[in-house]
């Protein structure tokens, strides 16, 4: 069985069983696929809803994609139902928002690949945005997350597939950081629901975050209380996605999308 985990617009305990986490959440974990693993943190306190998916991109089993250029302006359900129906386009078991993107023309504020091509009016790799990026030389995954300092394209050895930006840093050689861009759009020194890609030291993980936020049942989350969170699961390096009411994480497997968008519905996103 192939898994297609995907970053739209960019695919835990066992089921059924949960458990306290340190810091009071309570966790509930799910395996929707073989490699792909579905945790639910929950803080009734706070309050706090923290979905995370950690994606073993190491199976041969698991293919990684993001969208087409063609393939803007959708939601994420849309997106990885395939509802647009372009041509050649595969459903994907996991998928969750991307970039920060300009809503006249859905236009990615980094870099973004899909299908191997670059988007042709989305930014090159800048000091503002990183980029998270995945290929499979030799048919093996490998992916790589590459910070808002370090101004270069993805490896040539990775093969690129796709990439998506981001901003901002979150995590880096497992620290978390501290300090964040007051201008930073993402508003990162306010609790708001928020969207982030991570990976562990080896390559061998892909963490994918929403933080439900802006509703009674999650307040969210600061982009520091974030970095820590992430920090705390093992998560080496991560990079900030669109947040706010773009944050949405789809699973197939679990009826669609599992977290809670605080616009009430799904809000039609970049890439």
């Amino acid at each position: 069985m192939r898994s297609w985990c995907t970053l739209s617009a960019l695919s835990a305990l066992l089921m059924g069983a949960a458990g306290t986490a340190r810091a009071g959440y309570t966790i509930t974990k799910t395996t929707p696929y073989p490699g792909v693993t579905h945790a639910v943190y929950a803080d009734a306190s706070q309050p706090l809803v923290i979905h995370v998916v950690t994606v073993d991109v190491s199976s041969q089993e698991i293919f990684l994609s993001s969208t087409l250029t063609a393939d803007r302006g959708q939601t994420v359900t849309d997106w990885a139902t395939c509802k647009r129906g372009t041509s050649g386009c595969t459903p994907s078991d996991v998928a969750i928002n991307g970039d920060l993107f300009a809503p006249a023309g859905y236009v990615p504020s980094g870099l973004a690949i899909g299908g191997a091509k670059p988007w042709p009016d989305a930014a090159m790799d800048n000091a503002t945005e990183g980029w998270f990026a995945f290929g499979r030389p030799g048919d093996v995954n490998a992916v790589q997350l590459s910070p808002p300092a370090d101004v270069a394209m993805p490896d040539a050895a990775l093969t690129v597939e796709g990439a998506v930006g981001g901003r901002a840093l979150l995590v880096q050689g497992g620290t978390a950081m501290s300090s964040y861009d007051a201008d930073d759009p993402t508003q990162p020194f306010q609790s708001a629901p928020r969207s982030a890609v991570g990976v562990d030291a080896n390559g061998v993980t892909m963490y994918l975050v929403a933080v439900d936020g802006d509703q009674a049942s999650s307040a969210g989350m600061t982009a520091e209380e974030l970095a820590d969170f992430m920090a705390s699961l093992g998560v080496s390096d991560a990079l900030e996605l669109d947040g706010g009411g773009s944050t949405t994480l789809y699973i197939a497997g679990e009826k669609g999308v599992v977290n809670s968008p605080s616009d009430g519905v799904e809000r039609p996103v970049a890439n």
